[in-house]
């Protein structure tokens, strides 16, 4: 009897946005160390959550995938440009390429939920695809508004709005951030958990070789045990 499979082809790239992720975490502390500023981090991590991203929708979309392609394109032209001009690579957090990438992402994802055709056999919150598309959504779209408002209030905009100072500000949105990350890897982890998981090699015997200590029902005849009466006992 053969296993069955842990996750769908289309849904690897998931653990690669995980590695991914720890290996940013690296690279921030270094460049801390190193550079005394982790804005190359910011670069990189962003780069790496739409490529990953980007590989899942092109497997999951059934039509029209060149859109995926020239999303990511165009993120890419703009990340670069970004990185060499308004916001330098070793100097400047990526505020352009983040919005931009964040923003294909949600709308990818929005575009993708739209299309899904409800099925009767499994319930939308049993769905993947949708599940994953909600991940993307919610959590791409709140980095986007919370990066807006970051920038919205460094250049003054909420002035007349609020009685924050600039220290009060920033720790105000520092404290978004984990719930955020909280959302992320919640909605993630569920994710996961939808994929059917491997069966055991006990599953994979024949129904009269799975033995079990302790007590058996009366429809298993003792003689069918594979252990003998002293060792159940």
């Amino acid at each position: 009897m053969g296993r069955k499979e842990f996750i769908p082809n289309s849904f690897r790239p998931l653990f690669y946005y995980f590695i991914l992720d720890v290996l940013c975490v690296i690279i921030d502390a270094a460049c801390r160390r190193i550079l005394h500023n982790n804005s190359p981090a910011f670069h990189i991590s962003t780069v790496f959550d739409v490529t990953m991203l980007c590989i899942v929708f092109n497997s999951i979309y059934t039509r029209r995938k060149y859109i995926i392609q020239l999303a990511w394109l165009l993120f890419i032209i703009v990340e670069v440009v970004s990185a060499c001009t308004v916001d330098p690579f070793l100097t400047s957090i990526n505020i352009i390429g983040r919005f931009t990438g964040n923003s294909l992402l949600a709308l990818l994802a929005l575009v993708y939920a739209w299309q899904l055709k409800p099925t009767t056999h499994t319930y939308p919150e049993k769905n993947p695809e949708l599940v994953f598309s909600s991940f993307v959504l919610l959590y791409y779209t709140s980095t986007v508004l919370l990066i807006t408002a970051q920038e919205l209030y460094q250049r003054g905009w909420f002035t007349g709005f609020t009685s924050l100072s600039d220290v009060q500000f920033e720790l105000l949105s520092l404290t978004l951030y984990p719930p955020i990350r909280i959302m992320q890897i919640a909605l993630v982890c569920y994710l996961l958990y939808l994929f059917p998981g491997r069966r055991s090699v006990r599953q994979g015997l024949p129904r009269w070789l799975r033995f079990r200590l302790g007590w058996r029902p009366p429809t298993e005849p003792p003689q069918y045990r594979v252990l003998s009466e002293h060792l159940i006992k």
